[in-house]
């Protein structure tokens, strides 16, 4: 019995997948602090880092007080 040890399987075509900064954005269960992944074209949530806030002003300020203290 022989086996074709050429034959290959393809490689997955490579995908770039960028990461984007911590930004405001908003769910069902309201305000938050996250980030969003890009990959094969389609942007997604990725991270979540603080809590829910009830508006965008207070999960702004979060952020802002975040980058000041360098704590993100």
């Amino acid at each position: 019995m022989s086996l074709d040890h050429s034959a290959t399987t393809p490689a997955p075509e490579s995908s770039e997948r960028v990461v984007g900064e911590p930004e405001v954005m908003q769910s069902a269960a309201g305000f938050y602090v996250g980030c969003s992944v890009t990959e094969d074209g389609f942007t997604s949530p990725h991270s979540r880092y603080s809590d829910y806030f009830p508006n965008a002003d207070k999960a702004q300020t979060w952020l802002d007080n975040a980058r000041r203290t360098n704590s993100l």
